[in-house]
C-alpha cells in the first residue's frame, strides 16, 4: 500500500479499514483505465475489417459498462416534461399555503 511500516502500526481499526477501502478503489481505478484502454485501442485496430461502426463496449463489454447505462436510464426516467414540473410547483405551492396566480 506504499505506507511505512511505523505509519501503518499506528492505524487503529477505523483508519485502517479507511485505508484499506482508498487504496483498493484507487487499485480497481488503475485497472479500469488499463481496460477501457486496450478495448479501445481493439476497436480501432479491428475497425477497418468490419462493416459499419464497432463502438468500444460493444466489442468488448465490460461489468461497469451496465452500471452506466442503468445509471443513464435512471436519470432520463426522472426527467419531467414542463407541465409535469409546474404541476408539482402548484402542488408544493399550495401545500405551503402560497397563493397561486
Amino acid at each position: 500500500m506504499g505506507m511505512r511500516l511505523d505509519d501503518w502500526c499506528r492505524l487503529d481499526v477505523d483508519d485502517f479499514n479507511s485505508t484499506v477501502k482508498a487504496w483498493r478503489e484507487m487499485r480497481e481505478g488503475e485497472d479500469r483505465v488499463a481496460w477501457e484502454l486496450m478495448r479501445t485501442h481493439a476497436s480501432i485496430v479491428i475497425q477497418p475489417h468490419v462493416k459499419g461502426k464497432l463502438p468500444p463496449n460493444r466489442l468488448l463489454p465490460l461489468p461497469w459498462d451496465n452500471v452506466r447505462e442503468r445509471k443513464a436510464d435512471k436519470l432520463k426516467s426522472e426527467i419531467l416534461s414542463k407541465e409535469a414540473h409546474q404541476e408539482r410547483l402548484e402542488e408544493l405551492l399550495k401545500r405551503k399555503g402560497v397563493a397561486i396566480q
